[in-house]
């Protein structure tokens, strides 16, 4: 769907990745970088130049890292909404009992729920796509420094990776269960709102003592 909508955004994704990883990586290394100059007892000179290369370099990534995050909550959100036409384009041209039948209604409510709000999942797919590649990227970078201090940290971080992943299968067995619950909920609540907004049925309220 994102290829379809427009094929130059993995460009860009891309690139936003790159930044994504290298930055807060150059802001670490030049901390290190930093003692290693004093250490190495270079010129004031000569220190202020590699410096001052050094902050400008992460200034550059930080703003292009900017750009693209901005870029990309726009672009997301339009993607969102032209998801949300297609669905809507299929409500128009299906049988109308489709529509009316509980599951119909069930799975309108689901696919409305993906494309309901820039937090759903059409709506921040790209971003954390591509915070998930960094945070991947990242985590090899980081293990091959880790590397050279101590395998203890390995071991350590290996642990609370493994711990994470179990705890995202776990989420993933009850997820479909929440979403039920939740698409039957916001099912009840549209109907809810709709009812309180028919003047209609302000007669049938007075007539049988309703309120």
């Amino acid at each position: 769907e994102i290829t379809e909508y427009k094929r130059s955004i993995w460009f860009w994704f891309g690139l936003r990745v790159i930044t994504q990883t290298v930055l807060p990586l150059m802001q670490l290394l030049l901390s290190a970088q930093v003692i290693q100059w004093l250490l190495a007892g270079i010129s004031v000179e000569k220190f202020l130049f590699e410096l001052a290369i050094w902050v400008t370099s992460i200034c550059l990534i930080d703003v292009v890292n900017n750009r693209l995050m901005f870029y990309f909550e726009t672009e997301s959100d339009v993607f969102r909404l032209s998801i949300m036409m297609k669905i809507t384009q299929v409500i128009y041209n299906i049988d109308y009992p489709l529509i009316v039948s509980e599951e119909g209604q069930k799975i309108y409510s689901e696919a409305n729920s993906l494309v309901g709000s820039p937090a759903q999942l059409f709506g921040r797919f790209i971003q954390e796509l591509s915070r998930l590649l960094s945070a991947i990227i990242g985590i090899l970078m980081y293990m091959s420094l880790v590397l050279q201090v101590d395998q203890l940290y390995v071991v350590i971080i290996s642990l609370l990776i493994a711990g994470l992943l179990i705890f995202k299968w776990l989420h993933k067995k009850i997820a479909p269960k929440i979403m039920e619950e939740t698409s039957f909920n916001n099912k009840q609540s549209s109907y809810m709102r709709r009812l309180y907004g028919d003047l209609r049925l302000a007669k049938d309220v007075r007539l049988y003592q309703m309120t």
